[in-house]
């Protein structure tokens, strides 16, 4: 299922693809220029992660659900 937050939604590029979180319950990180983004940090609290596509430099922080 893919997972969009607020800010994925306002910012996406037409490269690219949100993350999801499977079945299974493991999450995939996005993907944006055809390969997975770079991890680049992420909140304190744990609730958000920051990626990066290392072809574009397109940056997005996903907010997790509780």
């Amino acid at each position: 299922m893919p997972y969009f937050s607020n800010e994925e939604i306002k910012s996406r590029t037409s490269s690219y693809e949100p993350a999801q979180i499977l079945e299974n319950g493991s999450v995939r990180g996005p993907r944006c220029c055809g390969a997975p983004m770079a991890d680049d940090g992420g909140c304190s609290e744990g609730c958000c992660d920051d990626y990066r596509c290392e072809t574009c430099g397109h940056t997005v922080r996903i907010e997790w659900p509780d």
